[in-house]
């Protein structure tokens, strides 16, 4: 090859060798323009994301000396100070705490694995729980994020107290009692005794005034028993109406006075309280030396009890219903004089009509006690100024068995029990609570029917002015057939037109 082929030969491979080097170097640099770019793109993600964390960041080696660290001013107690780049762990947290920092920094380094660690600081003299995650970040540092955690265990101590309190009263409630219980019969631990008590008549008075007159009987109950016990006694509400208490560290008379000091304390209530009366059944037991177990205990106090509430079952039912006559009579619970205005007018009526003078007794009680139910019904819909609506009159007509169920527990009152189950049926059987019709409708309640109308629209009401007596008449026959029995809906206008009696 001669020497100007050989160059040539050169120069082609050189440009070559620069375009391929050319080329090279501007893959190169685009390669690294990217990477730039996307180094910067991920550093200002990372950026983004700490900077959303709102937790402290520390850098740390192996030795507790912090390389460094990201505090965040909304949370300035996580550490004493901030300044913290360059000092030991040891100089920063107390003695113990930091101790067993660095034990988790050990084992994070040594495992190679992210450690947890819990603690608690003062500040101000509130307690603030915080959690220190270590992650391995180095052959000899860690990564260590402090997070606060004093709402959440706030959070979990208010639902522990909630899970283990009764929610009406504030006693502990059945899980807790039943907790103690295992504790003492798996444990050596020792108690003085037990007393178990329960509410007198509360299913009666459920039944009769509804349940928010139970629940205020049973708050009421609750706080007088509470009363009665020492701070460190464990007292329960273990059912809807019964208690129990474990009684701690006293002299078996303690124990076995119980039933004494908690039907005193009953009965000053009810002395100084004129509203329904409260009763109390109590049985109390005390361990001895051939019974020490609590679940045998709890049933002996139990047996106790059960035979005291046989005793007073009946006579808290009845003086529930005086306490309930007594307030219907103070309050008549419609209009002032509603009841003796019928008592004279049924009584006329039934006379006229030829009732026996038996029949004519029960009148009078009737005419009285007709509405007595109506104590179980809220104020707000029975003084309502105006007309109810559909749900609040399905709720008065509740009083016509709210009241039968009353005069059935008393026996002054059980001869009219099923008049005042009855006294809102209608003549053509649009009525209620039976849906009867016609003669099946006792006369009692036919004539009470007419009465009371005529009585209600010729007095002035929550919802109405009284009319004249034309007007109420008027009504009267306009219903007759409908409401009211039509034959003795002429003679009940026929007397009032005539005035036979002065009593009207």
């Amino acid at each position: 090859m001669s020497f100007d082929q050989l160059k040539t030969v050169f120069v082609v491979v050189g440009f070559a060798m620069l375009f391929v080097c050319g080329g090279f170097l501007y893959y190169c640099k685009k390669r690294t323009l990217k990477l730039i770019t996307d180094w910067r793109r991920i550093k200002a993600r990372n950026s983004a994301l700490l900077r959303s964390v709102r937790d402290l960041l520390l850098i740390v080696s192996r030795k507790g000396g912090i390389m460094d660290f990201r505090n965040i001013s909304d949370h300035p107690n996580y550490l004493p100070t901030t300044d913290l780049a360059g000092r030991m762990i040891v100089e920063i947290l107390p003695d113990k705490i930091a101790r067993n920092l660095l034990h988790y920094i050990d084992r994070a380094v040594d495992n190679h694995s992210i450690q947890r660690y819990e603690y608690r600081l003062d500040h101000n003299g509130n307690e603030a729980h915080y959690e220190a995650q270590i992650i391995p970040s180095g052959k000899n540092e860690v990564l260590i994020i402090i997070r606060g955690l004093t709402e959440r265990k706030q959070m979990e101590e208010a639902w522990e107290f909630l899970s283990l309190r009764d929610s009406l009263t504030g006693l502990h409630n059945r899980r807790y009692f039943e907790r103690e219980i295992l504790r003492l019969n798996t444990t050596s631990a020792s108690f003085s005794g037990i007393v178990v008590c329960d509410i007198d008549g509360l299913k009666f008075i459920n039944d009769t005034l509804g349940h928010p007159a139970g629940d205020d009987l049973i708050k009421t109950v609750a706080h007088l028993i509470r009363s009665c016990f020492r701070s460190i006694d464990v007292v329960a509400r273990i059912g809807g109406d019964e208690f129990a208490v474990i009684v701690c560290d006293a002299e078996p008379e303690v124990v076995a006075h119980a039933s004494a000091r908690i039907n005193k304390t009953v009965a000053e209530h009810n002395k100084a309280n004129n509203n329904l009366p409260v009763s109390v059944s109590v049985g109390w037991s005390i361990p001895t030396e051939t019974s020490r177990k609590f679940d045998a205990l709890f049933m002996e106090a139990d047996g106790l009890m059960y035979r005291e509430k046989l005793r007073n079952s009946e006579w808290q039912k009845k003086a529930v219903v005086e306490a309930i006559i007594a307030a219907l009579e103070v309050r008549d619970y419609i209009t002032e004089g509603h009841g003796e205005r019928l008592k004279d007018i049924v009584v006329w009526m039934a006379q006229k009509v030829g009732l026996s003078e038996a029949s004519c007794r029960n009148l009078r009680l009737f005419s009285k006690f007709h509405d007595i139910g109506k104590v179980g019904i809220p104020d707000a819909i029975l003084f309502k100024p105006a007309k109810l609506l559909p749900e609040e009159y399905s709720i008065m007509q509740q009083h016509c068995e709210i009241g039968y169920r009353i005069a059935q527990a008393v026996p002054e009152l059980m001869p009219i029990a099923e008049l005042i189950l009855r006294h809102h049926e209608w003549w053509n059987g649009g009525g209620y609570p039976l849906k009867l019709q016609g003669e099946e409708i006792p006369v009692e309640c036919r004539i009470l029917a007419l009465a009371d109308a005529y009585d209600a629209m010729t007095n002035d009401r929550p919802y109405h002015k009284a009319m004249s007596y034309e007007e109420a008449l008027q009504e009267l026959r306009r219903n007759a057939g409908k409401q009211f029995d039509p034959v003795l809906t002429e003679l009940f206008i026929a007397l009032i037109v005539n005035q036979v009696d002065p009593v009207i």
